[in-house]
């Protein structure tokens, strides 16, 4: 089981407020690092937590913000959404292996900044 949350989980956005969607990304960070903990008997638990994906609601916010966002990401550019879809199918593939079954509550982050 691979669940998406977000790199908000463990980065505080700017400029915009959202506390309650960063709290809901972490919760999920940790029901998928329990779960992992949890399910070992029968099930292997992940999660993928991209950074910005680049998809058409991004556009309903205003455009200052979305220069801030960009202006943050080391690779100076966001995610496509097919390279997401990418990352989960090739992860769950890897992680659905008995080679790797020492992969649990694994959070894979596309962390925009280095620091």
């Amino acid at each position: 089981m691979i669940f998406t949350a977000s790199v908000s989980a463990i980065l505080v956005n700017i400029p915009q407020k959202q506390a309650a969607y960063n709290a809901s990304k972490a919760a999920l960070v940790h029901l998928a690092k329990s779960l992992a903990v949890e399910w070992t008997e029968f099930a292997r638990v992940n999660c993928v937590s991209p950074g910005f994906v680049e998809t058409d609601i991004l556009s309903i916010h205003p455009e200052e913000w979305r220069n801030k966002w960009f202006d943050m990401i080391p690779g100076a550019r966001m995610a496509k959404a097919a390279e997401l879809k990418s990352v989960s199918i090739s992860k769950q593939r890897v992680w659905k292996t008995r080679a790797d079954d020492f992969t649990l509550g694994v959070c894979l982050s596309g962390i925009r900044c280095l620091l």
